[in-house]
């Protein structure tokens, strides 16, 4: 509690260093500096010895010592004849960094809140200007330290950084009793840096360059502000994020680049506007240059665009000023920002594009207004790829609502010019409030997906007369996706309801009904809102235990809907997104009273979030990888330099985080998820943890890959697409380095990048919120998923080591199976047909009742195919859907599809061959197929030819039956009817 109270109120305590006179003149001192300086020591009180600060009863209860900001190596220290500051100081500070002050050393400047004077033979430190003795100093501003006969000097270096205070980790602060009655006397800072040209202890060092990958944080702990540790800047102590009291100014310039511990403070719009702003043009660009370098230090795009407005020419001659002023700035980002801008209010497109290029590979920012920016400019120089590829990186990132409202019109203008697009879906939200704000959001996370939406807006209020009425708008349009969004309001409950489940089961009743009635009518699937709860209840704490209350009800009817929905419903968790955006951002009464919408606004694009990842999980979207870094991502620490015991998973603080998120991928893998590495690490080392450490809640037979090298990360997992035979968009990547995501974004497009925030213990949330896994159904495919694509990878080793395919094949022992849809099999068919992409002839996307009705098409005939081998049971790899063709006793080959873990087995023969025997049983003569061509399907655009299909028209072929005379495959053999062979 002490040392709490001690750090919140350490401005309070500064001591005073009075300045002393002992003759002679300054060596160095010359002109206004050394005039000054001495000017400064002559003004102050003689004195036998420190005087007590004067200090307020209130102030006096804060018993405290602190330095603001870092202290200095090689910094003097304050003191008179009596050496009673110093040797206080010295019990603050190691003796290593205090040394004795160079006689007729002249400073005057600040480092942090500290403003410095040195004058002969002696230094006097006032520190903290709001409290300084006024009859000494007049004011104190920019950085200069002011008397009444004294001119203004130039400030240090170092005053560009603007060090948040730490406590001192020794007895001055929290030491002995003793110690504390002693602290309100004490001197503790007094600085001065030397001018006879000795190196003045980093204070003029503004930068330091950033280590590799350093940890990046919030700040020190307190406990480890008293942890012993390497010198300073070196990759280990950055890495840890730990705070050592001896750092320079330079190593807190690595700490600021690093982005680790607490940044300098941050230039703000306003702090532009009143730099510039009464400063003739000229003179705007000079103090430009010293703002841009600032804000370069933590960049904001608020602070750079205020700078680009304060720097608007008014005539021609300013804009020449203008241009010729940003070249000659120094590459970084801002500059490379302010260009971007710059030639853009030129008219300079092509300049503002390669400029923005150039930004994003220095800042990795995550602002989506800025990617905004750039897509326009691509837009206007009508690169719809590039533009595209802006507004999916700025969708990735969470952007409010105002982003879709500002980019509504754009969104919608590059998807219809920019390719990219995997889905097509006929989309239509129907309910009981206001949805006009809620679609243009739907459009765009559509968009970011790859999905090209066609949407239907129902009338406000009427969604069981659109579903109902057979003539409404919505069965004209036939959605393939239906959202009903519902909320509490439309139960019209009572705060108390007599009849507890006749009031649930009532109105599950009636929902059944129109889920039925829009299956049977439009074969949709259908995205049901469960109903949130209110704000506020009169019965409040009474109404969680009383029986038919308002929020008992409403939580029941919830799982009663869950419990009872069909395959081909989803019911989404409203009351979980309600909880993610806070119960005030979500309800927000004046918004319904006003314009009968809910939820609010700000709580739209969560909403819209969690109603995409149930489109993703219909239309086959739902990603498969999850990639992971190791070192600062699965545990703390880097496990190269650090050693087994020095990484940190589990015990306490954000050990404890990297565990949670272990845990977490652990039961994605138990649920069917894919888990691999890819890590810039030496093998060995990135295995000894999963072997080895205790606390690990993952070990290596958890991975179906596990890459660690040090090849850039990009190539490392194009190398792990093509291993397990998925295609990017499955990927998930986790890694707490800025830059690599970055690099993965711009490289890997496809690839979903987790933007991790700065504490471990979030990293849960990060990757929970981007939604990337949500599943609808899960089978027994999805338990042992990782276990099979684990056998494909052994059987992929096999194959290479395998002197021919022939013998490869052959001595795989492959058995398969096939059987009819049933209703025990029906949801993992779906799955198939809405997820395989590379082998799938037509890419035809079917919904569970879709599916069900081609099956009870009369003349069909459906197989699932099933595939053991030596290595394993590998489960439905196949489906294959036939339906009446053109002509009499003819099929058309209506989905023909296999998952890509058997790709290479020729099992597509095995699926010939079982289809040729039921069309003969069926009296079939010919059987047409159709190949329709996609980005991603070209590995069967020969499957035809292949299997002696002949063409009969563009991208058709036909098959005559008879012509059929021995069986395709060689090397499967049917499980239950032995080989197929045919007469």
């Amino acid at each position: 509690m002490r040392r709490a109270r001690l750090a919140n109120h350490h401005a309070e305590w500064i001591a005073e260093a009075r300045v002393r006179d002992t003759g002679g003149t300054a060596a160095t001192g010359s002109g206004d500096a050394g005039r000054g300086a001495r000017a400064c020591a002559d003004s102050a009180p003689r004195s036998r010895g420190p005087a007590r600060p004067r200090v307020a009863s209130r102030e006096r209860r804060r018993e405290a010592a602190v330095l603001r900001g870092v202290s200095v190596r090689g910094a003097s220290v304050a003191s008179d004849r009596s050496r009673r500051g110093e040797g206080q100081l010295r019990r603050a500070l190691p003796a290593r960094h205090l040394s004795p002050v160079p006689r007729g050393a002249v400073s005057l400047g600040r480092v942090g809140d500290f403003a410095l004077v040195a004058a002969e033979g002696r230094t006097a430190a006032a520190a903290d200007a709001a409290l300084l003795d006024r009859r000494e100093v007049q004011g104190f501003s920019s950085g200069v330290l002011q008397s009444s006969q004294c001119k203004p000097q130039e400030p240090l270096a170092a005053d560009r950084t603007r060090s948040e205070p730490l406590v001192l980790p020794d007895g001055a602060v929290d030491g002995a009793a003793t110690r504390r009655q002693r602290t309100r006397d004490r001197v503790v800072a007094a600085f001065a840096r030397h001018a006879r040209g000795e190196p003045s202890s980093g204070l003029d060092e503004p930068h330091v360059p950033r280590e590799r990958r350093p940890r990046r944080g919030d700040g020190p702990r307190g406990s480890e502000l008293r942890r012993a540790h390497a010198e300073p800047g070196t990759a280990k102590a950055l890495r840890s994020g730990r705070v050592q009291a001896h750092h320079g100014a330079g190593d807190l310039a690595a700490r600021r680049d690093a982005g680790v511990g607490r940044a300098a403070s941050r230039v703000t719009p306003a702090d532009v506007g009143s730099r510039l702003g009464p400063l003739p043009f000229e003179q705007k660009l000079e103090a430009a240059r010293e703002l841009a370098a600032r804000i370069d230090g933590a960049f904001a795009a608020p602070s750079a665009d205020a700078l680009v407005g304060a720097l608007r020419p008014a005539t021609e001659r300013e804009r020449r000023l203008r241009s010729a002023w940003a070249a000659d700035l120094p590459p970084s980002a801002v500059v490379r920002y302010l260009q971007a801008q710059f030639a853009v209010d030129s008219g300079e497109l092509g300049t503002a594009a390669e400029r923005w290029a150039e930004f994003f590979a220095l800042a990795p920012t995550r602002d989506p207004f800025v990617f905004l920016q750039a897509a326009r400019v691509e837009a206007r120089l009508r690169r719809w790829d590039a533009a595209a590829a802006y507004l999916r990186t700025a969708l990735q990132h969470q952007p409010p609502y105002s982003f879709f409202a500002r980019a509504q019109k754009l969104i919608e203008e590059v998807a219809r010019e920019a390719g990219g697009s995997v889905r097509q879906l006929r989309l239509a939200i129907v309910g009981s409030t206001t949805t006009s704000l809620l679609l243009p959001v739907l459009r765009a996370l559509c968009f970011r997906d790859g999905i090209t939406a066609e949407c239907y807006e129902g009338l406000y209020g009427a969604f069981r007369q659109e579903i109902l009425d057979p003539a409404s708008g919505l069965a004209q349009f036939r959605p393939d996706v239906l959202i009903i969004a519902t909320h509490w309001r439309d139960l019209h409950l009572p705060a108390v309801v007599d009849d507890e489940e006749g009031t649930v089961a009532g109105v599950v009743r009636e929902y059944a009904h129109l889920w039925q009635t829009a299956s049977e009518r439009f074969g949709c699937h259908v995205i049901q809102h469960g109903f949130d709860l209110p704000a506020r209840d009169s019965y409040g704490a009474l109404a969680g235990r009383l029986r038919g209350s308002r929020p008992r009800v409403i939580k029941l009817l919830n799982l009663r809907l869950e419990a009872e929905a069909p395959a081909h419903v989803s019911v989404l968790d409203t009351i979980r997104v309600a909880s993610e955006v806070g119960a005030h951002t979500w309800a927000q009464p004046a918004v319904w009273h006003l314009a009968r919408q809910h939820p609010s606004t700000d709580a739209l694009p969560a909403l819209a979030e969690e109603q995409l990842s149930h489109i993703r999980a219909v239309t086959g979207l739902t990603r498969k990888v999850v990639v992971c870094d190791l070192d600062n991502t699965l545990w703390g620490g880097v496990i190269g330099e650090d050693g087994l015991d020095g990484i940190r998973v589990g015990g306490s603080g954000d050990g404890e985080g990297f565990l949670d998120l272990q845990q977490y991928l652990r039961e994605l893998k138990d649920r069917g998820v894919l888990l691999a590495v890819c890590s810039k690490n030496n093998p060995e080392d990135a295995r000894l943890p999963f072997e080895q450490h205790q606390r690990m809640a993952l070990r290596l037979d958890d991975f179906v890959a596990f890459v660690a090298n040090w090849e850039d990360k990009a190539t490392n997992i194009r190398r792990l697409s093509e291993t397990l035979r998925l295609g990017l968009d499955s990927f998930v990547l986790l890694d707490d380095n800025p830059l690599e995501r970055a690099w993965i974004r711009r490289e890997l497009p496809q690839v979903a990048v987790v933007e991790l925030g700065n504490s471990p213990s979030d990293y849960v949330r990060d990757l929970d919120r981007g939604r990337y896994f949500t599943s609808l159904t899960w089978s027994a495919e999805d338990r042992v998923r990782t276990e099979r694509y684990r056998h494909g990878a052994a059987i992929a080793t096999a194959q290479r080591e395998a002197g021919s395919l022939d013998t490869f094949l052959s001595g795989l022992n492959m058995r398969g199976t096939c059987s009819p849809v049933t209703g025990g099999n029906i949801d993992r068919v779906v799955q198939l047909v809405n997820k395989a992409n590379q082998f799938n002839v037509t890419t035809r996307r079917y919904t569970t009742p879709q599916a069900e009705a081609l099956v009870a098409t009369r003349g069909s005939w459906q197989g699932v195919f099933s595939l053991t081998d030596c290595y394993g049971d590998h489960g439905i790899i196949g489906v294959m859907f036939c339906i009446a063709g053109p002509e009499p006793r003819s099929w058309e080959i209506d989905t023909w599809l296999m998952s890509c873990r058997v790709l290479g087995r020729r099992f597509e023969e095995f699926m010939a061959d079982a289809m040729v025997q039921a069309a003969r049983e069926h009296g079939i003569v010919r059987v047409y197929g159709e190949y329709r061509p996609t980005a991603r399907n070209s590995l069967v655009s020969d499957l035809y030819p292949r299997l002696r299909f002949t063409p009969a028209g563009e991208s058709r072929y036909v098959l005559d039956v008879a012509s059929v005379s021995a069986p395709y495959t060689r090397f499967i053999t049917s499980h239950s009817r032995g080989s197929l062979v045919h007469a």
